[in-house]
């Protein structure tokens, strides 16, 4: 205790850390990098500016499987960090993208299809067609595990084998974890529809599959980095998260400061849940240890703002060498008095400090439900087996779309064309 808290400091006075990036903020560009010439050197990844946090484990025990290319770039830069200590995994993709990382991740080899027949439908029938060679290999990677984390890419067929696969490992009484990124509105369109129709179904009363999964909104993505190209600024968001994901389940198997926490702890916040799952990070490079007012203003560092209150949650935070206040401590806790949330207080970092957090919720927040009206400046026309159109369908009835194994996503003659 003596060596995780500050004695002295007994008001929590002053600014939040200037030296900072939130979620989806890149405002010091190569500040991990330049500090390497300098006596406070930062440990971290390069690529996007993201801390590593400092802990010794002998394995990750949780589980993670990578889709195309969205999960590649997932993989590679989890490699980057925890190459020796690799969890269990599995990569599933038309090619196998990780040959050249040196990396030796099993791979499930998928089929090339035709635009049309990149279906949702089509994915749920190749798993039933291999579903003895699938579930081989699932029994074979993720027998020691508990807790698998999937990262999907935004095409129909994919998600629709992805379901299948969640179906399984759920009857295994394994817990997945799907995450999934929303493109900017109107600017992909069928990306953007794969992922509103797959959200429309996992949130259903009804579903078959009660799944947590996360959503990053590249709108927000954007807003908080002007003038930065796009696909320069989607990399280093996927290199962040990695890495956050990286942090949490490096952090659920280290000791805490603080409370006994281990891995029973962190699986237990997504028993029995489905939805969203909030996700909450800063880093922070200076040594300021006032990262209350972090937790308390910075609206960038979720994955997306809501006013539903979260159901349970795991908050890790490492602070730097000048340690944590008491008081500050505690401040922090009250955020979340009403909740049932972990935190897991890390030793001090060398250099500076970081607050990685996940959290459940039942409900989606308003700025995806506002994306929905899409299905308005779009169309689906269905085809026969052999490419014959055969007219479209009601997308009152989104359901539907999952038994189709031929279809195209179009755009309204009023509207412009994807």
């Amino acid at each position: 205790m003596k060596a995780l808290f500050r004695k002295k400091g007994k008001k929590i006075e002053g600014d939040p850390p200037e030296k900072y990036n939130a979620l989806y903020s890149f405002n010091f560009e190569s500040i991990i990098k330049q500090s390497k010439t300098t006596d406070k050197q930062l440990s971290g990844s390069e690529s996007s500016d993201t801390l590593f946090v400092e802990a010794e484990i002998n394995k990750i025990s949780s589980g993670l499987i990578f889709t195309e290319n969205y999960g590649f770039e997932i993989l590679k830069a989890m490699n980057n960090q925890i190459k020796d200590k690799f969890p269990s995994s599995l990569l599933i993709s038309r090619s196998n993208l990780s040959q050249d990382l040196g990396a030796n991740i099993p791979f499930l080899e998928t089929p090339t299809l035709k635009l049309l027949e990149n279906t949702f439908s089509r994915g749920i029938a190749w798993f039933e067609e291999n579903k003895e060679k699938v579930t081989q290999e699932l029994n074979k990677q993720f027998k020691d595990t508990s807790l698998i984390f999937i990262f999907v890419e935004n095409d129909a067929f994919t998600i629709g084998l992805i379901t299948k696969i969640v179906e399984y490992l759920k009857e295994k009484n394994l817990q997945p974890i799907l995450s999934f990124h929303i493109p900017p509105h109107e600017i992909e369109i069928i990306q953007e529809f794969n992922v509103l129709t797959t959200i429309h179904r996992l949130m259903k009363e009804s579903t078959d599959i009660d799944v947590p999964f996360i959503l990053y909104d590249e709108n927000s993505l954007i807003k908080a980095n002007t003038n930065v190209d796009l696909d320069i600024l989607k990399s280093k968001l996927y290199d962040r998260e990695a890495h956050i994901i990286s942090d949490l389940l490096i952090a659920s198997q280290t000791p805490s400061e603080f409370y006994h926490i281990d891995l029973s702890n962190f699986l237990r916040i997504f028993n029995e849940t489905k939805g969203p799952c909030l996700i909450y990070s800063v880093d922070v490079y200076d040594n300021n240890p006032v990262l209350s007012k972090l937790i308390e203003n910075n609206k960038l560092a979720w994955n997306f703002i809501t006013e539903d209150q979260s159901t349970r949650g795991f908050l890790v935070i490492q602070p730097g060498n000048q340690g944590l206040i008491t008081k500050e401590y505690q401040k922090i806790r009250r955020n979340y008095s009403n909740l049932d949330v972990m935190f897991s207080i890390l030793p001090k970092r060398t250099n500076g400090a970081l607050i990685r957090g996940i959290f459940t919720s039942n409900m989606l927040p308003n700025q995806i439900l506002g994306k929905y009206d899409l299905f308005s400046k779009i169309f689906v026309e269905i085809y026969g087996e052999n490419e014959e159109s055969m007219g479209t369908i009601d997308l009152s009835d989104l359901d539907v779309i999952w038994e189709k194994p031929n279809y195209l996503i179009k755009v309204r003659a009023e509207n412009s064309e994807n």
